[in-house]
């Protein structure tokens, strides 16, 4: 079973995410979960946990990333200094434009495009932990090869739910909630501005991504 929290219609939404083929968590993956716990939403469970290897490259020996995939997003951790620190991201699937699977003799590799990925790689918030040739790329290495399998399908479940969610009209055209979105995006990058963390131009760019994304 998943773990998490919800009402019935989450039970639902974890289901329909979910088949027989997909291989359920077992005592490893729930201790796993436990170090993510409190990040998890009242509405969300975990319903893959994914760990990169130790020794294939793009994995690490020391401590391997791990990658947990929920009913609402995909949550990467990033163990270092022998795991005493770690690095947390999050992607949720509303922001993954595409998926694809590459297999590997041993392991394989997964890539994504999420036009939210921009901002987060510029601030350097998901270096070493997903890598990729373009700012909206992410690539996540050497995950063994039925757990990669079974990770892109909860993702483009995901996404698919996401999309036959929308009932309001496309980006491309002018609505209430597009707008209060952009303005939310455009007033957190303005705070990193404030506190020094994005540079004036860096901001300039970021904001030109977003709003020629919400046109």
């Amino acid at each position: 079973m998943p773990l998490g929290f919800g009402k019935d219609n989450d039970k639902e939404q974890v289901a329909a995410a979910t088949d027989d083929s997909i291989q359920p968590l077992d005592n490893d993956d729930h201790q796993q979960i436990e170090k993510i716990k409190e990040m998890l939403n009242p509405n969300e469970a975990v319903i893959l946990v994914a760990r990169q290897s130790r020794i294939l490259p793009g994995g690490s020996y020391m401590t391997p990333n791990i990658i947990y995939a929920t009913n609402r997003r995909i949550i990467m951790r990033d163990p270092y200094m022998l795991g005493i620190k770690e690095n947390i991201v999050d992607i949720p699937y509303d922001v993954i434009t595409s998926v694809k699977l590459e297999k590997g003799l041993l392991s394989s590799t997964i890539r994504f495009e999420a036009p939210a990925l921009v901002g987060s790689k510029k601030l350097g918030m998901i270096h070493g932990i997903v890598s990729g040739e373009t700012d909206n790329e992410g690539v996540i290495q050497a995950i063994p090869k039925r757990k990669a399998e079974d990770l892109v399908q909860v993702i483009r479940s995901g996404m698919h739910r996401y999309s036959n969610s929308q009932s309001a009209p496309p980006r491309q055209q002018p609505n209430n909630n597009t707008g209060s979105s952009l303005a939310d995006e455009l007033t957190k990058f303005a705070k990193l501005r404030e506190q020094g963390i994005l540079t004036s131009e860096e901001f300039e760019r970021v904001k030109k991504d977003l709003l020629e994304g919400k046109r």
